[in-house]
């Protein structure tokens, strides 16, 4: 990443710096320094490219582990000189470090624009996956939403619609018309119980009073054969 990229760059900044505090003053801080900030960088180059690759972002960071390896063999050539007081080689190598200091400077500048151009462009197809992950989202929500809701109509019509049966045909009952079809319903939840209830309910008040009509029918053709026994006993006398 590029925080990661800047943190290197931090480290071999330290080691070039502390590289040339001891070429110029020999104290036991610099070269201290120069050891301490090394070992960072070279932790960061376990983790770098280390072969030519076909992607640019790991070709470049070839690269730079290539510079950055090199920078690290004659700074440690020019510590060595300078411990031993070998200006002639103190001058050859301390000159080498700084011209691949320059140039692995100038490849990590690129590398970290190449590492901003992708990660913009990552963050845009993220972006956009988000934005697809959006619409899918509401899209689903509204499917999901639209069929609860359509189940729940149905549901409550279903519900609805025999205690509608129910109230019309207690009203006519009320009124006293009992000439109402049955319900008839095969469903054996607490609506088809009330239903086969009001059924039987019905048929008994219809039972009961084709039993009255009957009796009265029947106390009328008696009360009738009576008359006519009364009015033939009458015309005898």
């Amino acid at each position: 990443s590029n925080l990661e990229l800047t943190d290197f760059t931090q480290s071999l900044n330290q080691t070039e710096k502390s590289m040339e505090n001891y070429v110029n003053f020999h104290t036991f801080d610099s070269i201290d320094s120069y050891y301490s900030a090394r070992n960072k960088v070279s932790e960061f180059m376990e983790n770098m490219q280390i072969r030519p690759s076909q992607d640019l972002v790991r070709h470049k960071e070839y690269i730079v582990s290539q510079f950055c390896q090199n920078f690290l063999f004659y700074s440690g050539k020019a510590i060595y000189a300078r411990r031993a007081n070998d200006f002639n080689s103190l001058d050859y190598y301390y000159s080498k470090t700084i011209l691949c200091y320059n140039m692995l400077m100038n490849q990590l500048s690129e590398f970290n624009t190449i590492l901003l151009q992708q990660n913009a462009l990552n963050y845009n197809q993220n972006l956009e996956q988000m934005y697809a992950l959006y619409r899918i989202s509401f899209i689903l929500f509204l499917t999901v939403s639209s069929i609860i809701i359509t189940v729940m109509y149905f549901s409550v019509t279903n519900i609805v619609k025999p205690l509608k049966q129910i109230s019309q045909v207690a009203h006519k009952i009320s009124q006293r018309d009992f000439n109402v079809p049955l319900f008839s319903s095969k469903n054996h939840d607490e609506i088809g119980n009330i239903c086969n209830a009001f059924d039987r309910m019905i048929i008994s008040i219809r039972e009961y009073i084709d039993a009255i009509w009957e009796k009265a029918v029947t106390e009328a053709e008696l009360k009738e054969k009576e008359i006519q026994l009364y009015g033939y006993y009458e015309g005898t006398d």
